[in-house]
């Protein structure tokens, strides 16, 4: 059951500009956006699978896939520093509805650094920090969340929920956690007994502190009692990342023990 206290304890989340889509034509014309106080990118397509960027510190052309002319740059502070960043589309499937697009972040010195990911149809979520995809694959949809690595440069797929491979139908699923060198840390099953999916879990004890890292002494004063349900996002060792959504109230993100999850 949710408790008063989360609400004025979640995590406080700034408000990010809502994300900015440039079409083909206009990056054709030439486009310049605002992406932190004194940093301006201006973006301009050059012949047909190009695109430029420029900072007037840096200049970057890189590969640009306009399928159609539908497909669109998207600029919105994807790794959650402040400062707004640009996804480019580089490859498309099942005629528009997969759009892969490799990320180029912004400094405040007006760099630009370059993901070694692709990902398919990308959102960035502020509230957990990650960035979903959910991609077509046949006739079921694929949905991966990508976590920031340690260093905070880039990031990693940390989570996938897939239909099992010999599935006829979206159910069931099977959820996976990643490391950031992709080794599979947790598996689960989707399970009709628990009416829910494969990435949500119920808290076990009485009373489960969020902590703001993996580890025990970085413990908060949030918590979830028995019967709470939460995300999983992120496994590290006996940590999980998780994301407690109350029926009222503000979200609460935060690592939670392993071992208080089932």
């Amino acid at each position: 059951m949710p408790l008063p206290l989360l609400a004025t304890l979640a995590v406080s989340v700034p408000v990010a500009a809502p994300p900015q889509e440039l079409s083909c034509a206009a990056l054709r014309s030439g486009v310049r956006v605002v992406v932190a106080p004194d940093v301006t990118i201006r973006l301009k397509r050059v012949g047909e699978s190009q695109l430029q960027m420029s900072t007037g510190r840096a200049d970057r052309t890189v590969p640009l896939d306009c399928f159609n002319e539908q497909i669109q740059a998207t600029v919105a502070d994807f790794n959650f520093d402040g400062v707004r960043d640009v996804a480019v589309p580089v490859a498309v499937g099942y005629m528009g509805v997969n759009i892969f697009s490799r990320l180029y972040f912004a400094g405040r010195d007006g760099t630009l650094r370059a993901s070694r990911l692709e990902i398919g149809n990308v959102w960035p979520d502020p509230l957990t920090r990650t960035l979903t995809s959910g991609v077509k694959d046949g006739p079921f949809y694929r949905t991966e969340s990508h976590c920031l690595s340690a260093d905070g440069q880039d990031f990693y797929l940390c989570r996938q929920l897939e239909p099992e491979s010999d599935a006829t139908s979206a159910d069931p699923t099977v959820a996976q956690w990643l490391s950031p060198a992709g080794k599979v840390l947790l598996s689960r099953r989707s399970d009709s007994s628990r009416s829910r999916g494969p990435e949500i879990w119920q808290i076990e004890p009485v009373r489960a502190y969020f902590h703001s890292r993996p580890d025990g002494a970085s413990r908060r004063a949030a918590y979830v009692i028995r019967g709470d349900t939460v995300e999983g996002l992120e496994v590290r060792g006996s940590w999980m990342r998780v994301i407690y959504r109350p029926a009222q109230g503000a979200a609460t993100a935060g690592w939670l023990r392993r071992q208080d999850l089932r």
